[in-house]
């Protein structure tokens, strides 16, 4: 019956992945994920938003340009340091 069914074969490419977590209210345990960053085979790190730009409207109304820089500092931490983050209230998950 599945002698004559083909598969597509497996992608050329691999790569890992990570959450990154914001908690709006220190020490209150809640976590809103923010951003999921991507490194491929060579390293290369590439961060893309969690969130859509209407969310964050919807979630801070008038301080969304404040808190689109914030995400945009994060961001920017964590390709510095090699997608990790040193911005207390920011936790990433392990890489998967």
């Amino acid at each position: 019956m599945f002698n004559k069914v083909s598969f597509p074969s497996a992608p050329d490419f691999f790569a890992e992945w990570r959450t990154v977590y914001f908690e709006p209210i220190p020490n209150s345990g809640e976590r809103i994920a923010i951003l999921i960053v991507i490194k491929n085979v060579s390293g290369r790190i590439e961060i893309f938003d969690a969130l859509h730009p209407t969310v964050i409207d919807s979630l801070y109304g008038s301080k969304a340009a404040s808190f689109n820089g914030y995400l945009k500092l994060i961001k920017l931490n964590i390709l510095k340091n090699d997608g990790e983050s040193t911005i207390e209230g920011v936790d990433i998950s392990a890489w998967h």
